[in-house]
């Protein structure tokens, strides 16, 4: 998704989540940029709501989090 596009509720409640799990771990956004090879800018996008993102992202994502892609979209 291009840059500064116009948040919707699932992206908002997905960066909450991924921001939240962060969070829990006491981890930086600088810190989740090491475990993850993601950007920190791009980290902060997702959180804001700003990013959709691609299934490799989102298995990254899951990963760093020790959880399974279907675990970090539950509820979602």
């Amino acid at each position: 998704m291009p840059r500064g596009r116009t948040p919707n509720s699932f992206s908002l409640k997905f960066g909450k989540r991924i921001r939240d799990l962060r969070q829990d771990r006491n981890w930086t956004q600088v810190d989740m940029s090491a475990h993850t090879g993601i950007e920190r800018g791009h980290i902060s996008e997702i959180e804001c709501g700003k990013r959709i993102v691609n299934l490799l992202t989102l298995q990254t994502l899951a990963a760093c989090f020790d959880m399974t892609m279907s675990a970090l979209l539950k509820g979602m």
